[in-house]
């Protein structure tokens, strides 16, 4: 894919998101279909949703596990969830944390300065809570424009879900568990059916804003040859899809490269000044894209790396250097007794293993780039403040 491909996929992504579907006939019998005649108002789908994430805990921790961070619910905790609340289509408040779903189901239009209004009156609330905006969109991830979210872009995380594949595989999912009783299993089952129904491209007229239908037009000229039916202009467009999707995922991959690369570059800057310096595990014949610096234990060989980690989420600890040998408690225990002053922090104590790294044995989850920035260099300074503790200057040698 060349230059000019890739900036005309971009645009025609940007067209994308605002397309609208009309659904019509479907054979099997739904309540929801049947009582609305096949469209649910998206506040009808936010009252669904949230009466969902209301009935069962364990639906709710699915939800933020698999949508907004990992490992900030605490089960049995206090848990609010408001819908049609301040104008917000859906608020979860929980702990820390308080989400922000902006349901677009249906593509309504944008409001003005709507997502900086929620952000800012949950701010002027809890200006101490970390603030996440859950925005859907219908088929395609979108985020809002500047005319939506402006002043409090950098307050808050926003993330990019849609209904056609994240909800509704979600659905599918937790419908899956056999523990749920009989009502919320039905209740499951028809909503799973109801946006499998409304997904269903066999069974779904697409109504295409002509203003879309000329970029699409525009993208595909000139790769249709003949009158052969359709046949021609639908490989056109399905080539189209395949490059959308490439464009799609190496954005994400490159905006984790810069994220990552924003975050060692803050931590660099910061030990500069202590005469220290990140090291890249992968240079060290590592399989983790972690960072981190070597030190020893005093009165013994033990060696380490104190890591910072932006992998499967956010991350600061501590990597055994013979990370594949078995759990030590008496090391553990050590490291607890020099780190005791960030019990505050969710730490966890173990010997888990992600991919042939374990991450062993003192380790700590943040909740945001600035936090994990922060914490880590925390991190350091207590140990480097510790007489049992010596850094080295270069990485430990694999010999």
């Amino acid at each position: 894919m060349n230059c000019s491909q890739f900036n005309s996929i971009l645009l025609f992504s940007a067209n994308l998101a605002q397309s609208k579907k009309q659904i019509q006939g479907h054979e099997s019998f739904n309540i929801i279909k049947a009582i609305v005649r096949g469209k649910l108002h998206e506040t009808s789908h936010s009252n669904i949703l949230a009466e969902l994430l209301r009935s069962d805990e364990m639906i709710r921790i699915s939800f933020i596990e698999e949508f907004i961070e990992t490992g900030i619910y605490i089960k049995g905790g206090k848990c609010n969830i408001d819908v049609e609340k301040d104008g917000i289509d859906i608020c979860i408040e929980f702990g820390n944390y308080v989400v922000i779903i902006e349901n677009k189901v249906n593509n309504a239009p944008e409001q003005k300065s709507q997502i900086d209004r929620y952000v800012t009156n949950k701010l002027d609330s809890y200006s101490t809570k970390q603030i996440y905006v859950l925005y859907l969109t219908r088929d395609y991830p979108a985020p809002p424009s500047e005319y939506s979210w402006s002043e409090t872009k950098g307050k808050c995380r926003i993330i990019l879900k849609t209904y056609r594949k994240d909800i509704t595989n979600w659905i599918k999912k937790i419908y899956e568990a056999d523990d749920r009783y009989y009502s919320l299993h039905t209740a499951l089952y028809q909503y799973k059916t109801y946006l499998e129904y409304i997904f269903d491209n066999n069974n779904a007229v697409m109504d295409i804003p002509k203003e879309l239908k000329d970029i699409i037009d525009g993208q595909i000229a000139g790769q249709t040859f003949g009158d052969v039916g359709c046949e021609s202009k639908i490989k056109a467009v399905k080539d189209l899809s395949d490059k959308l999707s490439e464009v799609y995922n190496i954005c994400k991959s490159y905006q984790w490269q810069l994220t990552w690369q924003n975050i060692r570059e803050q931590i660099n800057a910061k030990l500069k000044i202590r005469n220290m310096q990140l090291f890249d595990m992968k240079e060290m014949d590592w399989d983790l894209p972690d960072a981190g610096i070597p030190f020893m234990l005093d009165g013994s060989n033990e060696k380490f790396y104190a890591v910072v980690s932006y992998l499967q989420g956010r991350y600061i600890g501590i990597i055994h250097y013979n990370h594949t040998n078995a759990y030590d408690q008496n090391i553990t225990d050590k490291l607890v007794q020099i780190l005791s002053d960030k019990e505050s922090s969710s730490a966890q104590l173990t010997d888990s293993q992600i991919y042939s790294t374990r991450r062993y044995p003192y380790w700590f989850k943040e909740t945001n780039d600035k936090g994990l920035v922060d914490k880590y260099l925390h991190m350091v300074e207590i140990l480097k403040n510790n007489d049992k503790v010596q850094f080295l200057d270069k990485p430990h040698s694999n010999s």
